[in-house]
């Protein structure tokens, strides 16, 4: 192992968990409903699902997911007012730069940051409730 320090391996696995998750989602979501970017279509609601070239598979922004997911993993696991501002405004200026590069529309973005927020978050709660049920010999007892 390349650290002995416990915090550190754990919030390394939930990142891994987290972006496997969303970028499955992310992926999934893109293929099925093959929305057209806007530096190829000025019709924000043009979609053809089933779609894999790269001009057709805009929602959601895969850039905005990925910096949520990461921004809410490490935001949850630091636990600190100033860590979570300052994560999220990375994130928050990954979607900014998507929407003002042309490369995605307003609501690719705001699909993205929810989608990689509710993942890390899920994946993050999730260890909780393991951690709480193993303190607890297998019982459900769930402490935020």
């Amino acid at each position: 192992m390349f650290t002995h320090n416990n915090s550190i391996r754990v919030t390394g696995r939930l990142l891994l968990e987290t972006l496997t998750l969303a970028g499955i989602m992310d992926v999934s979501s893109k293929y099925l409903t093959g929305r057209d970017r806007p530096y190829f279509s000025n019709d924000q609601y043009r979609f053809k699902a089933f779609q894999s070239k790269g001009e057709h598979v805009s929602f959601p922004s895969g850039h905005t997911t990925t910096a949520f997911a990461v921004s809410t993993v490490l935001a949850e696991r630091i636990d600190n007012t100033y860590a979570r501002i300052g994560f999220y405004t990375l994130a928050s200026l990954t979607a900014c730069a998507r929407v003002r590069n042309n490369v995605h529309w307003f609501s690719d973005v705001v699909a993205g940051s929810i989608l990689g927020f509710g993942t890390g978050y899920f994946i993050v709660h999730r260890e909780s409730v393991r951690i709480q049920k193993s303190k607890n010999g297998g019982d459900y007892h769930f402490i935020p």
